[in-house]
């Protein structure tokens, strides 16, 4: 699959039906005792997730901290109830803390076997642009 830098902006990359994706992730760390809710209201707008998207990104997860409610309240969902991105494959989860630390998430964003260099964008206005 080409990604967006060979494609103009018109273009749409059509999943072919049973392939399978390679994953890429963008984690977002607002911090575990902090309340960011324009970080989340940002990452959570259709123009960053159409954006995630077209740069072959396949999920997002946030670390919501204190702002967890917030997020589960804009959370976008679809008409059964359950988080999803209108006209998106992109899966998004939060959380609010993860008392072992973000090695997990983090290591998520590796480029490994069958995974993309992904993206981690911290909470203190720093980002880690791995396209």
């Amino acid at each position: 699959m080409a990604t967006s830098e060979s494609q103009s902006e018109n273009q749409k990359v059509v999943p072919v039906e049973g392939a399978t994706r390679t994953r890429k992730e963008c984690l977002v760390s607002i911090g575990a005792t902090a309340e960011f809710r324009e970080l989340i209201k940002a990452v959570l707008s259709p123009e960053v997730i159409k954006t995630l998207a077209a740069h072959c990104y396949t999920k997002i997860t946030l670390q919501t901290g204190l702002s967890d409610a917030y997020f589960r309240s804009i959370m976008p969902k679809d008409k059964n109830g359950l988080m999803a991105v209108e006209g998106s494959d992109m899966e998004i989860l939060g959380f609010a803390m993860n008392p072992g630390g973000l090695h997990q998430e983090m290591r998520a964003c590796q480029q490994d076997e069958g995974k993309q260099q992904g993206m981690v964008i911290c909470h203190a206005g720093m980002s880690f642009l791995c396209f």
